[in-house]
This record gives structure tokens, C-alpha cells and sequence, in this order.
């Protein structure tokens, strides 16, 4: 997220700009929103939607994320989802996956936290298949594409350094 630097203000450290933020409709139907903290997602997110209610003509029930709590969890920062069928046709049903790299990179983060990466790329292609109605050709193409994903990935050059 940009932040909003002051109009009339000397380049000064990026600290001392303020965190505050901005929704403005750029274009008809497009809400920009810049500046901004962390802890204030959720306000930012259900001001944006108040706004393009207002912009379509919707009367909008009230907001309840205010009231949610946040996902909370055994362990600190975020862990990816277990490893398991239903999290997968979940992904397939209700998130739109379509491919490997959206369930393992996108949605679940599996690729990145476990280290049997094969067979968790074998059986998500399988539990993806019976979702999908993907036939034995077609699961064995999309495996070759995820792997050919992962090897690309892997012959990055490194960054150059700095001298």
C-alpha cells in the first residue's frame, strides 16, 4: 500500500509520513485506496464496500467485520491449512482453483512450508482431479506443468550483489 506524503512538505524520513488513508473512486466503479496501517484493514476494507454500495444504489446491511475476531491459532504468525482432501475441494469449489500452483503457492502455502513437497503435489493433483473431473492425462499434464513451474523457479539466477 502507497503511502500519502504531504503536498508541501522536504523528503524527510519514510516514518514521518502520516499513516492515515484515502478511498477515492478514480474511475466509475474503481475505489483507489492508498496510505494506510495494518491493524486498520478491516475499517479501510468495509469502507471501500460502503462506497461502492453508495455507488451502485445498494442499501448494504451493516458490516459485522468490526465484530468478527481474528482467526487465532496454537502457534504465532500464520501456519498454512492441514494437509487434507477437504482443504483442497474447498480451494476447487468455493475459491476457484483450477490449477496446482493455485492450491499449493496460492491458496494453502503447502509447497513453501513442507518439506515431502512430491507427495503433497501428488495427492493434491489427485484430490484436484476428482474435484475438477480431471481425467489421468489431464492430471499427469498438470503435474508437468507444476513441476515445470517449480523448476523455473529453481534456475533463477541469483540477484546480483551489490559492490
Amino acid at each position: 500500500r502507497p503511502l500519502i506524503a504531504p503536498r508541501r512538505q522536504a523528503a524527510g524520513a519514510p516514518s514521518d509520513i502520516s499513516r492515515r488513508h484515502i478511498i477515492q473512486m478514480t474511475q466509475p466503479g474503481w475505489f483507489d485506496v492508498a496510505g494506510g496501517k495494518l491493524t486498520t484493514y478491516r475499517l479501510m476494507a468495509e469502507q471501500v464496500v460502503d462506497q461502492a454500495g453508495r455507488y451502485l444504489g445498494m442499501r448494504l446491511p451493516r458490516s459485522r467485520t468490526a465484530d468478527l475476531p481474528l482467526a487465532r491459532g496454537p502457534y504465532s504468525g500464520v501456519l498454512p491449512p492441514a494437509i487434507e482432501r477437504g482443504v483442497v475441494e474447498e480451494c476447487c469449489r468455493r475459491e476457484w482453483a483450477i490449477r496446482l500452483d493455485d492450491v499449493l503457492l496460492r491458496r494453502t502455502s503447502w509447497h513453501y512450508y513442507h518439506p515431502n513437497q512430491t507427495d503433497i503435489i501428488v495427492r493434491t493433483a489427485g484430490w484436484m482431479a476428482e474435484n475438477l473431473g480431471w481425467d489421468s492425462s489431464s492430471e499427469a499434464a498438470e503435474l508437468e506443468r507444476f513441476r515445470a513451474i517449480l523448476a523455473a523457479a529453481q534456475d533463477c539466477d541469483e540477484m546480483p550483489r551489490r559492490e
